[in-house]
């Protein structure tokens, strides 16, 4: 399963609030929402994942553990790192 950056997504950064977060939302479905574009796959596509990233970021909990996935995918990437610039396997 490919990881989705719902910040990017929604063009937020990490430390945004639940308002700005909202407001991303709104400005974003306002421009892909499907039925401006009957018919498109990719604003059908793009809109759907817009709505992915709100509904995660948008409640606390589901932010909360999201933000606790980015940080062990962080730690992974960073200790492979290490590990290939020590040469450990």
């Amino acid at each position: 399963m490919k990881f989705k950056d719902y910040y990017k997504i929604l063009g937020v950064e990490r430390t945004a609030s639940s308002i700005d977060i909202k407001k991303a939302y709104h400005r974003l479905s306002k421009v892909y929402h499907p039925d401006l574009s009957p018919g498109n796959p990719f604003v059908l596509d793009k809109f759907q994942e817009i709505t992915e990233a709100y509904n995660v970021l948008g409640n606390l909990d589901s932010r909360l553990e999201y933000a606790a996935q980015l940080d062990k995918r962080f730690h992974i990437v960073r200790e492979n790192l290490e590990n290939i610039s020590t040469g450990k396997p």
